[in-house]
């Protein structure tokens, strides 16, 4: 317990130094309130374009947006563009430290290997929990201004499915730098366990069960489309997921010469 304490401070200590993680953070506050005011602007925009004397004669109807418009530019930046960036402010968690020899510094004064990784991962959920609920009060608050209202039924529920799904990315791109050594592979790696997760969803016999499915659910519980079945498999999954993650970085990471 005493050396997790410790590397749970060192890890606090290096997201402080490094830039990557401070603009991951950055970048969350940035899609909270930007993407209200994306779906509140988007129809104006088209309407200064129809209206411009080149576009004379061309007519672009585009509906006023409502709340569940708000909700899905929120989700969809959450799904895309945040999902990009957390893996490249953590994809070299481990394999940096790895190439840098850290690593083996660290684990000469007696700390074990799964608390190295046990720390690792909860340094990287904890910054992305703090984070993306930071980046969805912001939201919230600021689509309230812009629309006058912002928690209806299934909010909590989107978001927090919404939060899940964020947490096994971290969990993958984690497994993903364990297992390689330098931060290149990593990326790699992380990416194409993502693509190839996005790839087996598809398939009708694993769609109702896997985690990346969390990432289309939001949308269908605030239009009151997911059954309580749809939810819970790829729930359970994807928290069953997260520790599955940590174990398989451990056996891989025990198995590896420092």
């Amino acid at each position: 317990m005493r050396h997790l304490s410790a590397l749970l401070e060192k890890e606090w200590m290096e997201t402080l130094r490094d830039a990557k993680r401070l603009v991951l953070v950055a970048v969350f506050v940035f899609v909270g309130l930007l993407s209200p005011l994306m779906a509140k602007l988007t129809p104006e925009l088209f309407s200064l374009i129809a209206d411009s004397p080149g576009m004379s004669g061309i007519r672009m109807s585009i509906p006023e947006p409502d709340i569940f418009t708000y909700y899905e530019q929120f989700l969809k930046n959450m799904s895309q563009m945040i999902l990009f960036a957390v893996m490249l402010a953590f994809m070299g968690s481990v394999s940096q430290e790895k190439a840098e020899g850290t690593a083996s510094l660290v684990l000469t004064k007696g700390v074990s290997r799964i608390v190295f990784l046990t720390a690792k991962f909860l340094s990287v959920l904890t910054i992305i929990s703090a984070a993306y609920w930071l980046s969805a009060i912001l939201f919230l608050l600021y689509t309230s201004l812009l629309y006058g209202t912002s928690v209806i039924a299934g909010t909590w529920a989107a978001l927090s499915l919404m939060w899940l799904y964020l947490l096994f990315v971290s969990a993958l791109v984690l497994l993903a730098s364990t297992f390689s050594r330098s931060i290149g592979m990593s990326a790699l790696l992380a990416f194409g366990l993502v693509f190839f997760l996005m790839a087996v969803s598809a398939l009708p016999v694993l769609r109702d069960w896997s985690p990346m499915s969390l990432s289309a659910l939001p949308s269908r519980i605030l239009q009151g489309l997911a059954t309580f079945r749809q939810i819970i498999r790829p729930v359970i999954t994807g928290i069953l997921s997260i520790p599955v993650c940590l174990l398989l970085s451990s056996w891989s990471f025990s198995r590896q010469e420092l």
